[in-house]
C-alpha cells in the first residue's frame, strides 16, 4: 500500500501537467524531463502555468517574470530553477542556463531532475559552441540514468 503522501504527490504531478498543458520549453536535443512537482501553494502553481503558457507563446520575458516571482515565494524549489534554466536556453542565454541548472542540482536529490538539469547544461554548452563540455554534461546525465 502506498503512503498517502506518495499518492498526493502523484496527484499533484498530474495536476501540474494538466495546468501546464504538457508543453515543454526544452530544446529538441534534450530528453523531456518529468513534469514539475506541484507546489503546495496555489499562487506558485498559477505562476508556473503562466510561465509555461508564456514560453509556449514565445514570450520569454513574461515567462521569466512569472518564474522569478514564484522563486521569491519558494526559493528552494529546484523545479522552478530548472524551468528558469529552460527559458534561458530559449533566450540563448547559455551561461545563465548553466548556472540555473547547477543551482537546481544543488537543491535537488531527485536523480531524474538532476539528469534533466545535466541535459540542459549540455544543450547550453552546445548552444554556446562548446561541444566538449556538452559531451561531458551528456555523459553525466546518462550516468544518472536519464
Amino acid at each position: 500500500m502506498r503512503h498517502p503522501a506518495c499518492i498526493s504527490h502523484q496527484v499533484s504531478l498530474l495536476i501540474i501537467a494538466a495546468l501546464a498543458g504538457c508543453v515543454t520549453v526544452g530544446t529538441p536535443t534534450s530528453p523531456a524531463p518529468e513534469p514539475a512537482p506541484a507546489s503546495a501553494k496555489p499562487v506558485v502553481l498559477n505562476l508556473m502555468r503562466d510561465s509555461t503558457q508564456s514560453s509556449a507563446a514565445g514570450q520569454y520575458s513574461q515567462a521569466v517574470l512569472a518564474l522569478e516571482q514564484a522563486l521569491r515565494i519558494e526559493p528552494r524549489n529546484a523545479w522552478l530553477w530548472h524551468e528558469l534554466a529552460k527559458v534561458r536556453i530559449q533566450q540563448q542565454r547559455y551561461h545563465q542556463a548553466v548556472q540555473l541548472a547547477a543551482k537546481s542540482n544543488a537543491l535537488s536529490r531527485d536523480r531524474r531532475l538532476q539528469a534533466a538539469n545535466w541535459w540542459l547544461i549540455a544543450d547550453a554548452h552546445q548552444g554556446a559552441g562548446d561541444p566538449v563540455k556538452a559531451r561531458a554534461a551528456r555523459e553525466r546525465a546518462n550516468r544518472l540514468g536519464h
